[in-house]
């Protein structure tokens, strides 16, 4: 089991019309438009992986309110595969992106049952 912060930021940027806005970002929108832009036809089938995808999907959902990421290993070295081959490039370029994406690909897994007694 991993537990990692669902680490957040914020990006100026300039619209269209010449004005200034923010965008909010984190880790799990970071992690979802990464798995979300794979090629249709690249992406995994089967029973197994539809269920997958649905715990990863909910795991997501209680990490935009809780502020925590805590994934299975298996479910974690599922995104760590799509996140390693299929990360943009450009996305070092931006310090927060690139710490958010080190902290998950370095989180270490823990003991779900430490501290209970």
């Amino acid at each position: 089991m991993r537990e990692i912060t669902n680490y957040k930021w914020t990006e100026k940027y300039v619209d269209k019309k010449g004005e200034a806005k923010e965008l909010e970002g984190s880790l799990v929108d970071a992690l979802s438009m990464i798995i979300n832009s794979i090629d249709p036809s690249k992406l995994p089938r089967g029973i197994d992986k539809f269920r997958t995808y649905g715990r990863i999907t909910k795991v997501f959902d209680k990490a935009k309110k809780n502020e925590s990421i805590i994934l299975e290993d298996a479910d974690y070295i599922f995104i760590k595969n799509f996140v390693e081959a299929d990360i943009p490039m450009t996305w070092g370029g931006k310090s927060e992106v690139l710490d958010a994406i080190e902290a998950f690909l370095s989180s270490k897994a823990i003991d779900p049952n430490e501290g209970k007694e």
